[in-house]
């Protein structure tokens, strides 16, 4: 959508990617779960059809985040169904649109407070990510219409003279509200009225935020997001994410490195061991310390994970640096998909809150796509339900239920990306790349399952080109040996990237990487990590978890364990970590915990020790 005066790697068109494997099952389960089901797209957008938010809530909110999910995945995964179910979807919500412009979910005589321009930035999002894949050119003209009187509405009413962005929320700060300068930048760059990005500029001015400089505060040095007035972790990226786009617009470096220093700092301070942050609620919370506690509430906000894969994805394709590639990978193979109901539980057990002045009352809710927090040290899946809200005809909806699917879109988005010479392989993963933006088509078969082996063989098919391919070097990783036709291949190292450049036939790449089981101390608990999975204990392989472990090391330091190929519940790779009676069962994160609707069920990545 935004054309980046620097960009160092650029997204393949749509179709061009396929992942196998559990990423693709991921992909697949959100299609069918969520995005084919026409008549809940109909609940979604019907919420503008009426004040439905009279409370003073987020139902706008919904639709937005779907329909930008969707979309994202038919880029992944292309049907004509899928196509006409958004196209129908996106029609009726325009349908809903006032005279004037106006699409809100707030009467009017509420609107500019509480979470109303947060719903309007996602529907208009919703909209622009409908643009994007749309075919057809009166059906483009109708919704930048219609997304140019939307904003016309807001700048109306918001800005300089008018009402103060930072004063339409006493939520955070108004970080929502002032977070709706991503779309008002993506139809700058489709439309190049000024006043658009006037009105961005007004809103950078007020700091994003009423109580701080939201882009001062990511340049102090020590000053961690832990530490901010506001420390609300999804509204505040969803803000730097807008700040990535206006660097892409205009070039102005502060931008740039005010969100990578926030990223940065994230990782350091809060960025935990399965890919997300928060475990205090859905704050920023030092959470690279709190995660080793145990909380019997929300944690691990499954909207945080998603944001935060986001804006790693916007500033891998600015700065082609391979750790923000790295970063999305820990969040993918772990806090996303685990994240996912891939078990199909019937979430009976999950609460739906609702609340008032006394407090909450649950009310009843059918099963969802995705579960909304993700424990870390003896906790259960499927607790709470994230955001939730009751709608008409006995529907239900939440934040992460509306926003997992572009996670597991991401996933494949990622997976393979251009750069200027060449082709960048991010995700080790069973796919297959078809491209011919170098001018001949170029295929690209990746034959890899790193919960079975630690091994990755490229099939390329080059057509006689000259090309660079770049492999991301894993953190995880202690060597990465490559060859081609099975004889060592010249290299170069470039931001976390191995290169391989030469004149392209009919080849086959093959990496072996050496892949140790890790332990990892923090406080007085452990955590073990095999590659890219972390490993956690399941309430299924034994009665109680909460035992100590003995630490299962060699004389020499090492890790001790060996893989189980048969273990009673689905999983992608279970280790016995030790020897002997001391020796114990883990399996990975994404596959813990999954049988939720069990009320005993729990899990643990932190575990304790006898020492």
């Amino acid at each position: 959508m935004i054309h980046p005066t620097q960009k160092a790697f650029t997204a393949l068109g749509t179709g061009a990617i396929h992942l196998g494997g559990v990423p693709e099952e991921m992909i697949e389960l959100t299609i069918q779960e969520q995005y084919l089901n026409s008549s809940y797209w109909s609940l979604l957008a019907r919420q503008f059809s009426f004040p439905s938010d009279a409370d003073g809530d987020w139902r706008g909110e919904f639709w937005g985040k779907m329909m930008r999910g969707a979309c994202l995945t038919y880029q992944a995964s292309p049907s004509l169904r899928l196509y006409q179910t958004l196209k129908n979807s996106v029609e009726e919500l325009l349908s809903y649109q006032d005279k004037d412009g106006r699409l809100s979910t707030y009467p009017r005589e509420k609107e500019f407070t509480g979470w109303d321009l947060w719903g309007r930035k996602y529907a208009m999002m919703g909209l622009l990510s409908f643009y994007e894949i749309c075919e057809e050119e009166t059906a483009k003209e109708k919704i930048l219409s219609s997304l140019l009187a939307q904003a016309n509405v807001i700048m109306a009413k918001i800005g300089k003279g008018k009402i103060p962005i930072v004063d339409t929320s006493r939520c955070y700060g108004a970080l929502n509200s002032c977070s709706i300068i991503r779309p008002f930048l993506w139809l700058y760059s489709l439309t190049k009225e000024g006043q658009l990005l006037d009105f961005v500029h007004e809103c950078v001015a007020e700091g994003l935020c009423k109580n701080e400089d939201v882009v001062a505060n990511c340049l102090e040095p020590n000053l961690y997001p832990y530490q901010w007035a506001e420390k609300k972790i999804y509204e505040t990226m969803s803000c730097v994410e807008g700040l990535v786009d206006l660097y892409r617009l205009e070039g102005n470096p502060k931008y740039l490195e005010a969100a990578k220093t926030f990223v940065t700092k994230v990782v350091d301070s809060d960025f935990t061991i399965i890919g997300c942050c928060g475990c205090h609620g859905e704050m920023f919370d030092h959470s690279v310390v709190t995660q080793t506690e145990e909380k019997d509430d929300i944690m691990e906000e499954t909207c945080v994970t998603v944001t935060f894969m986001g804006l790693c994805y916007d500033l891998l394709l600015v700065t082609g640096e391979g750790h923000y590639a790295d970063w999305m990978e820990r969040a993918i193979q772990n806090a996303l998909f685990g994240a996912v109901n891939s078990l199909h539980q019937t979430m009976a057990h999950s609460e739906g809150r609702i609340w008032d002045l006394e407090g909450y009352h649950l009310a009843q809710h059918s099963s969802f796509a995705f579960d909304s927090y993700s424990p870390l040290t003896y906790g259960k899946r499927g607790k709470v339900i994230g955001g939730f809200k009751l709608l008409q005809e006995e529907g239900t909806c939440g934040c992460c239920v509306a926003n997992g699917g572009r996670g597991t879109a991401l996933a494949n988005r990622f997976a393979f990306l251009r750069s200027s010479d060449g082709y960048v392989l991010n995700f080790y993963s069973d796919a297959t790349m078809d491209d011919a933006s170098l001018g001949k088509t170029v295929h690209l078969e990746i034959q890899s399952d790193l919960a079975k082996e630690n091994k990755v063989s490229i099939l390329i098919q080059g057509q006689d080109q000259a090309f660079t391919l770049r492999l991301r070097c894993p953190s995880w990783a202690k060597q990465m040996k490559v060859t081609c036709q099975n004889e060592p291949v010249a290299t170069f190292e470039e931001n976390g990237y191995l290169c391989l450049h030469k004149t392209w036939h009919n080849d086959r790449v093959d990496i072996v990487f050496d892949v140790p089981l890790q332990m990892v101390k923090n406080g007085d608990k452990v955590a073990f990590l095999k590659g890219p999975f972390v490993l956690a204990k399941d309430s299924r392989f034994e009665d109680n978890i909460r035992q100590p472990i003995v630490l299962p090391l060699s004389s020499s330091g090492e890790v001790i364990g060996e893989k189980e190929e048969h273990h009673p519940f689905p999983a992608r790779l279970v280790y016995r970590l030790g020897e002997g009676k001391n020796s114990f069962l883990v399996c990975d994160y994404s596959s813990a915990g999954k049988n939720f609707d069990d009320p005993s069920s729990l899990l643990s990545v932190w575990l304790k020790t006898t020492l």
